[in-house]
């Protein structure tokens, strides 16, 4: 902004004051002069006093170029001593404390002359410069398109600074809320100086909160070509480019923005988790320690950096950060100011949260979901109609970003086939993108209308689902969204549907409570096992208990089109005649206490192997060392990639017996285990995530190999290890 009150002040004064201009030379540095300095009247580069106004006038101008703003002021004030009526030097004043920063000052400079000159453009632009400076952007706007529709506004090209001010106006939307607002705002600016990039940057800002992501990344893409050397552009271009599956795009467009702001810690945050999620974890790690080199106790990098080693099963490392990590958790929900940085989903995947911590989490989520849904002026949506008054069938609605071939699409995918269309009718609403899979395929066939909410603003996809009526909506997404799902919850805060039911995706609390809600209601689906009695208090949510398992699955119907594949032992690098202990999780579940029985368990069956999933590499690498730690040979890890679902059902059957994970279970590889024939050891925990296994093997009548104790389990595993084939 200074630098526009400079270029425009030196080249109206050259136009208005008609006398000539003054020879241009290299600018100088900066000088620091006193205010006492000011005294000495205008001087000329020679220091030679200049005495007739005009030149004294374009002296204040060629200094104000220059930076130079004691010369500049001690200028216009001579000029003002020898004719007080000179509006030029009078008005220049105030634009001088504007540059400078000094806008109060400005204003009141500038204010008392609107009676002596109100239609005096120049006026108008140096008080919209002041309200600028103040974030009063709403009357900057009005004070500059009054500068702008004055006598002299043809002159004062003022395009890029309204475009500033509409854009400093659509951020101030932003932070009360109002991205639809805002959106509108810097669309206008756009419209004002198509070239202005900041208004294009907070349109991408107005775009990702709507959830308008692809929008997004075209704003931030002409943000950047516009500005190449802003740092914040690159960023949130990248933040853009990883919610839409442009992966290595965005590790490019994080880099850039590194390169050119090398202490940037918001870039490397976002960097580091990125790699993360796309299992480039050596490249997190070494991101996130490059960052606390700049600010160790920054609670991101520290919560960062503990999520990445955890994922590289590099456990002193993970214990090393976890106190610091727990104390900023529970300070920054204490703090109730905003989101904590650590998600719901991390605290039951990778962080040993308590449960009462874990659902403390999950209540802040939701309440900051409602203030911001709240302060945006959506708030909550109007309810249908009772069934039998509006509708002959109960409309019920299922709701994810997991509709098609991942591991809660399949488990789901026959359900709406299960409904009575009598009574009846189900609706999808699906965030991700179509994937052509025989999954989404089985999942439509069940459906009487599907709607797609990819693409569409948060607020759009509330008011669709409010629009059908739907009496029920079930979440199958949980706090497990991706980035097809980036703020989801903002949708059901608005509370579309008076009854919200949480199932399948999500193995935890909502933080969704209903007391207060006279007219909505939550629930979360479980069964006896995985929510005991006393867990009770771990939910927000009223329960509704099922009789045997909670988590539905059918691989009875399978894509009768997929190839078939036969695998055996030799194909997946398998001795054909060892015991083969099986886990089927991402490696980020395994944690050190379940490693050491099983190496307790191969170092007691000799002719035993342990298979595992190779993902992520860093974490193969690391279990392989704590395997020698042990004194078990490597060749006794077998790793596998992973394979398509089909496919690993297959080799499924290969293994002999499961182990299960700890802290968090295994879930759909669990129930694929047990339809591929294969048994599951499992210690049940205090947390619902950690109970999934042993409710599975309840509900198959397998309790015996649900144990008690990490020494039951490694015993009933070498039991029935040395008895197979007995």
């Amino acid at each position: 902004m200074r630098l526009f009150a400079a270029a425009f002040v030196l080249l109206l004064i050259f136009q208005a004051g008609g006398c000539k201009r003054a020879k241009r030379r290299t600018p100088p540095e900066v000088v620091t002069h006193t205010d006492s300095q000011r005294g000495v009247g205008c001087l000329n580069e020679r220091g030679r006093a200049v005495t007739e106004p005009l030149q004294q006038i374009e002296y204040g101008n060629r200094y104000f170029g220059e930076q130079d703003w004691i010369k500049a002021l001690s200028c216009y004030e001579s000029a003002l001593k020898i004719d007080p009526n000179q509006k030029v030097a009078e008005v220049n004043i105030g634009l001088v404390h504007a540059a400078k920063g000094e806008y109060h000052a400005a204003m009141s400079t500038c204010t008392p002359l609107e009676t002596k000159y109100p239609d005096y453009g120049v006026l108008h632009y140096c008080l919209g410069l002041a309200h600028m400076g103040i974030k009063g952007f709403g009357e900057a706007v009005r004070r500059l398109e009054l500068a702008q529709k004055s006598p002299d506004g043809a002159k004062l090209r003022l395009e890029v600074p309204i475009a500033e001010a509409y854009t400093g106006l659509a951020s101030e939307l932003l932070e009360v809320g109002k991205p639809a607002d805002a959106r509108r705002t810097a669309l206008y600016a756009i419209k004002v100086a198509p070239t202005f990039s900041k208004a294009h940057k907070v349109l991408g800002f107005s775009y990702r909160h709507l959830g308008l992501h692809e929008d997004g990344l075209a704003s931030f893409q002409k943000a950047t070509q516009l500005s190449p050397q802003d740092p914040e552009g690159w960023a949130n271009l990248a933040l853009v480019q990883s919610h839409t599956g442009r992966n290595l795009d965005a590790v490019d467009s994080f880099h850039e923005a590194i390169r050119i702001h090398p202490t940037y810690l918001g870039a490397y945050v976002a960097l580091g988790k990125h790699l993360q999620a796309i299992q480039r974890t050596q490249e997190a790690i070494t991101t996130f320690e490059k960052a606390l080199g700049l600010d160790p106790t920054n609670p991101e990098l520290r919560t960062g950096i503990m999520q990445a080693v955890a994922d590289a099963c590099a456990w002193r490392k993970q214990e090393r950060f976890l106190p610091s990590v727990l104390k900023d958790l529970k300070h920054q929900i204490a703090k109730r100011s905003g989101r904590p940085n650590v998600t719901p989903f991390d605290s039951l995947l990778t962080i040993p949260a308590s449960p009462q911590l874990v659902r403390l989490l999950a209540e802040a989520y939701v309440r900051v979901a409602n203030s911001e849904v709240t302060r945006a002026g959506a708030g909550v949506l109007p309810l249908p109609r009772a069934p039998k008054a509006q509708h002959k069938k109960l409309r019920v609605g299922y709701f994810s970003s997991d509709f098609g071939n991942t591991p809660v699409g399949r488990l789901m995918a026959s359900v709406p086939l299960h409904h009575n269309r009598t009574i009846v009718d189900s609706f999808l609403y699906p965030l991700n993108l179509e994937d052509g899979s025989f999954y989404r395929q089985l999942v439509e066939q069940g459906i009487h209308t599907s709607r797609r909410l990819h693409g569409l603003a948060n607020e759009q996809s509330a008011k669709m689902i409010a629009h059908d009526e739907i009496h029920i909506l079930i979440d199958l997404l949980g706090y497990t969204a991706g980035g097809y799902a980036m703020a989801r919850e903002h949708i059901l805060a608005m509370k579309p549907a008076p009854l919200t039911v949480g199932f399948l995706g999500y193995p935890g609390t909502m933080g969704t409570s209903n007391a207060g809600n006279q007219s909505h209601g939550y629930y979360s689906v479980v069964d006896r096992v995985v929510v005991s009695p006393d867990m009770t208090n771990q939910f927000s949510e009223k329960l509704l208990v099922m009789p045997h398992s909670y988590q539905v699955n059918n691989m009875r119907i399978v894509d009768k089109k997929a190839p078939i594949v036969v695998p055996t032992r030799a194909s997946e690098g398998l001795p054909d005649d060892a015991f083969v202990f099986a886990h089927f999780n991402t490696l980020r579940k395994v944690d050190a206490m379940v490693f050491d029985v099983w190496m307790n368990i191969l170092e007691r069956v000799p002719s035993s192997v342990m298979w595992l999933l190779h993902m992520p590499q860093e974490a193969a690498n690391s279990l392989k060392e704590e395997a020698m730690a042990h004194g078990i040979p490597t060749n006794r890890l077998v790793f596998s990639r992973p394979i398509a679902a089909e496919q690993h059902l297959r080799r499924c059957a290969l293994a002999d017996l499961f182990l299960d994970s700890l802290h968090y279970n295994a879930h759909t590889t669990a129930t694929d285990a047990l339809w591929a024939g294969i048994p599951i050891i499992t210690l049940p925990g205090d947390m619902m995530q950690s109970r999934v296994a042993a409710g599975l093997n309840e509900a198959n009548n397998a309790r015996e190999l649900v144990v008690g104790s990490l020494k039951e389990y490694e015993d009933h595993a070498v039991a029935l290890a040395q008895g197979y084939g007995d």
